[in-house]
């Protein structure tokens, strides 16, 4: 009778634990798939992290081109004020004598701002092609 006994305790014991492994091992299934799930998730938000930020900076590139030609140029968007400051050529030169000059050669001034600022224009662009 006690053998009978300590048996029937063994198979309840084998049955119960039985039981509890099969739920432990759908619940790690179920933990796995959750977790390659969240994985996966990463990655998509981190390669959409990545696509935003490049996008950010191609927009900020844009808007940095856009107002260095404008203020080059001497473009302006509706409401704004352009001040375009040249400096002297010649240090010696006082200020009354620069203007003078100025305006005797504009032609020639404007002629070499030009140039100045197409050289500008150029090396600013160049700068931007490193960048990238």
């Amino acid at each position: 009778m006690k053998k009978f006994l300590l048996i029937l305790i063994s198979i309840v014991i084998v049955i119960i634990l039985a039981q509890r492994i099969q739920g432990d091992w759908q619940r790690y299934k179920l933990l796995t798939e959750e977790f390659s799930d969240l994985e996966s998730k990463k990655e998509n938000l981190l390669k959409e992290q990545a696509r935003l930020e490049q996008l950010l900076e191609q927009g900020s590139q844009k808007e940095l081109l856009e107002k260095e030609a404008r203020s080059m140029l001497g473009f302006k968007k509706e409401g704004e004020e352009v001040v375009l400051i040249i400096p002297s050529t010649n240090n010696t030169e006082s200020a009354t004598d620069s203007v003078s000059s100025t305006l005797s050669s504009s032609s020639s001034a404007q002629n070499s701002l030009l140039s100045n600022l197409s050289e500008i224009w150029y090396n600013f662009l160049e700068k931007l092609r490193i960048k990238r």
